[in-house]
């Protein structure tokens, strides 16, 4: 028999930052907060990872060490911290890439200052346009556009844990939208809550992914992980298939009414207010 084998993103060792140690970040360290520097008002770092060309001069704002070496890996050149950028510091023909702390230090006339990109080192943490652009290049590499809920849920989880190396929080960003992940936080479960068919979801859609995950709960309880693969469940489903115990005799009795509708395809409110029956307590 063929089987199908789900292909899981390999997501890259985080690796963890060196400490940058400068004379000008020490004297501003108790002035600024880390990542933080009046940079709102300018792109995040992080959408560098949406670019192809790269203008040959950049600036950095704010401080953080996981970005910059992001940065000075994209652009192939090596951050220097300064006090303030002028036209004359970007008057060269190699590459710059230039670390201020704020936005008030950069000085460039309007000519310069078009050519030259200048990038926030705001934090990337939950809700900030950090996220959400790495977020959205993971978006761009797999060839979907999520909805807004989802692009949400998805910046939410991965800004659960610190982010250590920009490259592989894409990574795992493509891990994230690629699986079942997101609809399995965003749905509620029979078991758990009355209200596991919200208002405007295609029931049969639900119904067809409860169907998957009580038939690949049962898998999982018999410690056949393999057939669960087998039959199309993720890895993050699994991940989350085992941390469950529910009721065996509601389980077969919910697949057996699943399947009962899959083949005679009856109305699919009428199954899930069934399901819901079965699972009063």
């Amino acid at each position: 028999m063929n089987t199908l084998v789900s292909f899981v993103p390999v997501i890259a060792d985080l690796i963890v930052a060196n400490v940058r140690k400068s004379n000008i970040a020490q004297k501003n360290m108790e002035k600024i907060r880390p990542g933080i520097g009046g940079v709102s008002e300018f792109p995040p770092v992080s959408g560098l990872l949406s670019k192809k060309n790269f203008p040959r001069h950049n600036i950095l704002v704010g401080d953080d060490p996981v970005q910059i070496r992001f940065a000075e890996q994209v652009l192939d050149v090596k951050c220097e911290i300064v006090e303030h950028v002028k036209d004359e510091d970007l008057l060269v023909q190699h590459p710059t890439l230039h670390q201020v702390f704020i936005s008030n230090s950069i000085d460039l006339s309007q000519e310069i200052r078009s050519k030259t990109g200048v990038w926030s080192l705001s934090p990337i943490v939950k809700g900030s346009a950090s996220a959400n652009a790495i977020i959205k290049a993971a978006c761009e590499i797999l060839g979907i556009k999520l909805e807004r809920s989802k692009l949400n849920r998805a910046s939410d989880l991965l800004t659960k844990e610190p982010t250590n190396d920009v490259r592989a929080s894409l990574w795992y960003a493509i891990w994230i939208i690629s699986g079942d992940i997101l609809d399995e936080e965003l749905w509620k479960d029979p078991w758990v809550n009355s209200n596991w068919l919200p208002k405007g979801t295609d029931p049969n859609y639900r119904l067809n992914s409860l169907y998957k995950d009580l038939v690949g709960h049962v898998f999982i309880r018999g410690n056949d992980e393999v057939a669960a693969r087998r039959f199309g469940i993720s890895p993050a489903k699994i991940k989350r298939l085992k941390n469950m115990s529910l009721d065996l005799n509601r389980v077969y009795e919910s697949i057996f009414e699943l399947s009962k509708w899959r083949q005679k395809r009856y109305d699919p409110y009428i199954c899930a207010l069934k399901i819901s029956k079965i699972w009063e307590a």
